[in-house]
């Protein structure tokens, strides 16, 4: 894998694509209504917000366009995953700004008690104003998973850092790991397990594993080793392509798309002119 290229592909199958050419637009669409009152004064709904990419190319040869029109005609069903090098953090934005719930955009789910947003969060991580409080988990070893719908896609045997921070009233232990999954994302085990104690101030708590064979995608979870005593808060989660830690970003390096448009000419037969627009799911 290169630092600077972009790949595109369903998860076990993600292709470098070619250079395109200069300014790759990169749109983060808000959605949601704009109304005016009388006096004029506005008012905005957020309802979410997805990014859309639009590529072009010029004298892509038949392989290359091909591998493109596969995709567009769903001969490769989709939704496909985009790797955007000009990003580290694979986890979603609806992972990194801790969206909970279990609707479709959902980015943090949980198996016991209740997870809820308070206004705390570690000022040295970077922008950022709430964090994930968990309490009433019960016994020991429930979950906190981070993208439990798409998984994050990961190559082949490569290494990857996971980290979090993570804060409690008292210490208590908790364990951090990857669940691993096949291309067809059916899970097939998970990495060992890294402890660390949450404490009660902010730190940041990190682990690097290599992705084994057979794996295609992997997923973050985080399990108190201990059974409930006090709250635990947790902020900026990340996956990143590295075998050391690394400052955390809003996420969105590899994003989940559907492929909207194809459209083509041909300056020269056989090759093939293109601009492609990807739309996030």
């Amino acid at each position: 894998m290169s630092d600077a290229t972009w790949y595109l592909g369903p998860v076990g199958d993600l292709r470098p694509l070619t250079c395109p050419e200069p300014q790759i637009e990169t749109t983060e669409v808000r959605y949601g209504g704009t109304h005016q009152g009388l006096s004029g004064a506005r008012t905005m709904d957020v309802t979410g917000h997805a990014h859309e990419f639009t590529f072009t190319w010029t004298y892509l040869e038949q392989a290359e366009w091909q591998w493109l029109k596969a995709l567009h005609t769903r001969h490769i069903p989709g939704p496909v995953r985009l790797i955007n090098p000009m990003l580290h953090n694979r986890l979603s934005t609806r992972a990194t700004t801790l969206r909970i719930g279990t609707g479709m955009d959902t980015g943090v789910r949980h198996s016991g008690g209740i997870l809820s947003r308070v206004a705390d969060w570690p000022s040295w991580a970077g922008p950022g104003y709430e964090s994930a409080e968990w309490t009433g988990w019960g016994s020991a070893f429930q979950y906190i998973r981070f993208d439990e719908r798409y998984k994050t896609p990961v190559f082949a045997e490569e290494t990857l850092t996971g980290s979090i921070y993570a804060r409690s009233d008292t210490t208590q232990r908790v364990h951090i790991l990857f669940d691993v999954f096949d291309r067809q994302l059916q899970r097939v085990g998970s990495t060992p397990y890294y402890e660390f104690e949450a404490t009660p101030e902010w730190g940041r708590h990190w682990f690097t594993r290599t992705v084994p064979p057979g794996c295609a995608a992997v997923q973050l979870a985080l399990l108190p080793a201990e059974d409930y005593q006090v709250p635990l808060r947790l902020a900026a989660p990340q996956i990143a392509a590295t075998d050391e830690i690394t400052d955390w970003d809003l996420g969105g390096a590899a994003t989940t798309v559907h492929l909207d448009q194809l459209s083509t000419s041909s300056p020269r037969f056989p090759l093939t002119d293109c601009s492609m627009t990807l739309l996030e799911a």
